[in-house]
């Protein structure tokens, strides 16, 4: 690398922003953009979904948002490290197949809706049956996925109920 290069290089990434949700095409987000009106400034908000985001890195990072503003569509294209964003929150995670998703120009209505995308958890595999403490009633038996404990209703009652409920069931019969 030249000594310029590196000069390049110092220069971008003291601009490039750190503190940035991870959001993706189809999230619906709000920005909260910083505008100058004479001398006074304000912070207005702009709340859509991502429409695209530009597979560029560092200062070059782009994304457009989309929204429906009295029937007509309005885009507006952001660079992710601008100075004039003050903050971007994500409202929900959307979930599409596209990584541009542009067929949404042309929807209206129920069409324009894109789903809630929920973010896979994952649970823990039970090799072997837990075991607790006598004093605790309930018991996990091993589940045949391996995946999700399964709880008896009749490890709800203690042994000692049972010897109880035993005793007046035989009283009654006498």
């Amino acid at each position: 690398m030249t000594s310029n290069e590196i000069l390049i290089n110092k220069i971008t990434n003291s601009q490039v922003k750190n503190n940035l949700p991870n959001f993706r095409t189809g999230d619906t987000v709000k920005i909260h953009l910083k505008i100058k009106e004479g001398a006074k400034e304000r912070i207005q908000i702009f709340e859509g979904f991502i429409l695209k985001r530009s597979k560029k890195q560092g200062t070059d990072a782009t994304f457009t948002v989309r929204k429906e503003s009295y029937g007509i569509g309005v885009e507006k294209t952001f660079f992710l490290n601008s100075p004039s964003i003050v903050k971007i929150e994500i409202v929900k995670k959307g979930k599409v197949r596209q990584s541009r998703i542009f067929y949404m120009r042309n929807r209206k209505g129920k069409s324009a809706r894109i789903k809630i995308r929920e973010d896979k958890k994952t649970i823990p595999k039970i090799e072997k049956i837990e075991k607790i403490e006598k004093n605790d009633s309930k018991k996990i038996i091993e589940s045949k996925d391996k995946t999700t404990p399964v709880i008896k209703k009749e490890d709800f009652t203690s042994s000692e109920n049972k010897k109880t409920e035993n005793k007046t069931t035989k009283e009654n019969l006498n």
